[in-house]
């Protein structure tokens, strides 16, 4: 029996001078020809696709919806990211192209998905941690329903649908190629499920609770680099066969550089630093293709590593043309570990938010110098800067090594309170500052302690040791920062397509 997908795209809009649409955008819904639309206040556009049977179709429908939506509204393309308060996802609905599916086979379908749930997930991810996957309550994980499959509570990440079809929900908004990939293992495992429920033969499926927790929890805070790669595609293999894998660049590509470098679509997107209104639209316009449409795009200058990796990429996932290539390809990935990712010691059993609120209350908590964290090394201190500029910077602070920390021109204070259960200081923020100069280059808290005022706190602190008023640059995109700069009295000013200027007036700000 065939199964069928259809995927469900939120995203908001961003226009060619960079600027974002983060409301809902009446246009949007006016120019669609053969898809449906949910006017959603918490997304910019919410456009359904019609029911596909093959991806074929898809990637036609695809091509033709969205080339067409972004000739009529020329100057805009779809802004499929997630930035901080957002909630967007792209949720795949698998059933059936005739009727609706019943419940006994949204049931096998469901919990025979389940198990290469959280690798689909790390796969979407955007951003990495995942706004939507880890904090928002319109993706709930199973485990809250008490794993039963699938739940009838829409806002459960593997829920029940009113279509008749099995709805996977917890998928960040992201470029559609993504989605392509993650609809495709869904529909092949599905009609795995359904040809063996209808000839009478029943699916041993055991579903591994605590792996599913664990790795879904790792997936979207460190992306696919952070799971057994290898025990997901077998999984998959032993499920369905070594089947062939669709020819499409993109398809090839994505899986390519997940299995052999454990980047996701959003770990290019990320590190790249193109313009994101040129890799959007031609991402939605081009979806048969991923890194032909990001290469043009980038400046290989300061890339070099990641040109590196795409480029091999783009050369040879041609060849990965069946499941068990992609098993083989593991056992010869570079440069990434093939166990699952381990939390470093700095990073683990951090102390409660309730109780980092209340040091802050009570002013019982201290800004120092690297090294003068009590009872901590140097090294490790810039251990855990490095961490947090890697994974809880987003895209607006430039990663450095625990070495470059060190090394660095710029004076890095850390942001620290003891902690609750131990006689150890834990670090929950960092920023870094050329003291003779007041130019700010990083400000990052730990995404579990932020809305604390930390951040205020520690460009308080800066401001009285540098020498000169401050000043730095920050990303357009990057809302809460600028809404924080505006609120202690920093002037924006225009500096190029991507980002601003901020100054501290001469004497000083609030």
């Amino acid at each position: 029996m065939n199964a069928s997908f259809g995927i469900e795209f939120e995203f908001d809009v961003i226009r060619s001078d960079g600027s974002k649409i983060r409301h809902m955008f009446e246009d949007g819904y006016r120019f669609i020809r053969g898809w449906n639309y949910q006017s959603d206040h918490t997304a910019g556009v919410e456009l359904r696709s019609p029911v596909w049977t093959s991806l074929d179709e898809a990637v036609r429908d695809v091509r033709d919806q969205f080339s067409y939506w972004c000739d009529v509204l020329h100057g805009y393309a779809p802004y499929a990211y997630n930035s901080e308060g957002r909630s967007l996802g792209m949720h795949i609905h698998i059933g059936v192209p005739d009727r609706g599916l019943m419940r006994s086979e949204k049931q096998a379908i469901a919990k025979a998905c389940a198990n290469v749930y959280p690798f689909l997930a790390a796969l979407q991810a955007q951003p990495i941690p995942s706004h939507r996957g880890l904090t928002t309550t319109f993706a709930r994980p199973i485990w809250r329903y008490n794993w039963r499959f699938p739940n009838e509570d829409h806002y459960c990440e593997i829920s029940d649908s009113y279509h008749g079809t099995v709805e996977f929900r917890l998928f960040d908004s992201n470029i559609p190629q993504v989605a392509l990939v993650n609809a495709w293992f869904l529909q092949k495992i599905a009609e795995k499920v359904l040809n063996d429920v209808n000839n009478g033969n029943e699916l041993d499926v055991r579903l591994y609770r605590e792996r599913y927790i664990r790795d879904r929890e790792a997936g979207l805070r460190y992306g696919v680099g952070a799971l057994d790669i290898r025990r997901y595609l077998q999984y998959i293999e032993n499920l369905i066969g070594d089947v062939e894998l669709p020819s499409y660049p993109f398809f090839r590509e994505i899986l390519y550089l997940a299995v052999k470098y454990g980047l996701n679509p959003y770990g290019v997107l990320s590190q790249s630093r193109v313009n994101e209104y040129y890799y959007f639209k031609r991402m939605f316009c081009n979806p048969d293709k991923f890194l032909e449409n990001i290469l043009g795009l980038m400046n290989v200058s300061g890339n070099e590593r990641l040109y590196e990796m795409l480029n091999d990429a783009f050369q040879n996932a041609a060849s990965i043309s069946r499941l068990s290539d992609l098993v083989a390809l593991v056992s010869r990935r570079e440069g990434i570990p093939l166990t699952v990712f381990a939390i470093p010691e700095h990073s683990r059993e951090l102390p409660s938010r309730s109780y980092v609120k209340a040091c802050i209350e009570t002013g019982d908590y201290g800004i120092v110098r690297i090294f003068q964290v009590p009872n901590m090394s140097p090294d490790v201190v810039a251990e855990r800067i490095s961490y947090l500029l890697r994974y809880h910077g987003g895209r607006y602070v430039r990663e450095m090594k625990p070495e470059e920390v060190i090394e660095a021109p710029q004076r890095f204070y850390v942001f620290i309170v003891r902690d609750e259960n131990s006689d150890r200081y834990v670090i929950i923020g960092t920023i870094a500052v050329r003291v003779r100069t007041g130019e700010v280059s990083s400000l990052v808290v730990d995404r579990r302690y932020r809305r604390l005022g930390i951040a205020k706190r520690l460009l308080q602190f800066v401001r009285t040791v540098s020498e000169r008023p401050l000043y730095g640059y920050v990303r357009r995109g990057n809302e809460a920062m600028i809404r924080l700069l505006q609120s202690m009295g920093f002037e924006l000013r225009e500096y190029d397509d991507r980002v601003l200027l901020f100054r501290e007036p001469e004497g000083g700000g609030e």
